[in-house]
């Protein structure tokens, strides 16, 4: 996993994205999707692309890290997903502006529900250091061992 995050950087994601949107081009000048639709599926490739980055950091953070990941960059990037995937939907007509709507506070609701649980069962996992940076739990465990 750590070679992947050190390959999908900030730059490479960018570079993606400016490969989709090269694609994109060609579809509307070839006739496949027309400019609205290009400008959906480049705002859903952007937040799809920012979503697996977040998620492939995720899986490098330590565990008082991750536990605090959900609720703030998460959460966001999970919205940003799905209301770029709605906008896509109501472009192609696979589904209309009443059922974004219906689906997207279902989902807030449904974040909001894990964000709150999570949050109450990783509360402050291990203490932080005095600068506030958590200790890792090995850190911690050597900090309460009995002194000889």
């Amino acid at each position: 996993m750590k070679k992947i995050r050190e390959w999908f950087t900030d730059a490479r994601r960018q570079a993606l994205h400016a490969a989709f949107g090269s694609v994109a081009a060609l579809a509307v000048a070839v006739g496949w999707i027309n400019e609205d639709q290009s400008t959906v599926l480049l705002g859903f490739a952007g937040s799809a692309l920012a979503l697996a980055q977040g998620v492939v950091g995720l899986a490098l953070l330590r565990p008082s890290d991750a536990a605090r990941w959900f609720p703030t960059a998460g959460r966001g990037l999970i919205y940003a997903a799905a209301a770029a995937a709605g906008a896509v939907g109501i472009a192609f007509g696979l589904w209309g502006d009443a059922d974004v709507t219906y689906w997207l506070g279902i989902g807030s609701v449904g974040l909001t529900v894990v964000s709150s649980f999570l949050s109450v069962v990783n509360v402050q996992t291990v203490p932080a250091s005095p600068d506030g940076v958590p200790l890792s739990r090995r850190e911690y465990r050597a900090q309460i061992a009995p002194r000889a």
